[in-house]
């Protein structure tokens, strides 16, 4: 038996042309000193996410994705979409190691931060309440007041997944397929 496997290459005859936004170096760069000015992660922690090209990439290819995603977005709305990305991995990089407990209030001063933009975050809260503020009072400068509804709502969606799988986790539950969707 083969522990070999291939993944096809899906995109060998993909017809439609790609583009990259053209703001996508400017925007990377900005998103990425944006990220690391919160000092996220311990030295300790830190070190090894610099060590580790697994996770760089992660970062990386995820402002790679939303460049290819929002081709012709301007750049302040890029910057929106990039630094989500951001979010979206700081988020998970806490979420995935905590308790239902802990994730729910992580989920609670994140959804917090995206009701509240303009409202300063409290002294010694979780880094993520900020980087959200931060992220969400940026991003609505260029969303309509129906998007940023939308947003909040669908987000709040989102989180609420987060928490799901931290009680799965917690209780060693493994969701059959029909219950994950």
């Amino acid at each position: 038996m083969s522990n070999t496997f291939y993944i096809p290459d899906v995109l060998e005859n993909w017809k439609w042309p790609r583009r990259i936004n053209p703001h996508y170096l400017e925007v990377k760069a900005e998103t990425a000193a944006w990220m690391k000015s919160f000092g996220a992660f311990s030295p300790k922690v830190q070190a090894a996410r610099d060590l580790c090209d697994f996770c760089t990439s992660h970062y990386i290819l995820f402002r790679l994705v939303s460049s290819l995603a929002y081709p012709f977005y301007d750049k302040a709305r890029l910057r929106t979409a990039c630094d989500l990305m951001a979010v979206f991995l700081l988020f998970d990089e806490y979420s995935d190691v905590a308790n239902e407990d802990e994730v729910q209030e992580m989920v609670n001063i994140t959804m917090d931060a995206l009701r509240n933009p303009h409202t300063p975050r409290p002294e010694g809260e979780w880094i993520v309440g900020e980087v959200t503020r931060q992220f969400w009072e940026l991003g609505i400068k260029t969303a309509s007041p129906q998007s940023q509804k939308r947003f909040i709502e669908t987000f709040g969606s989102y989180m609420k997944t987060a928490v799901q799988q931290a009680a799965d986790r917690t209780n060693k539950n493994i969701p059959t397929i029909e219950e994950y969707f």
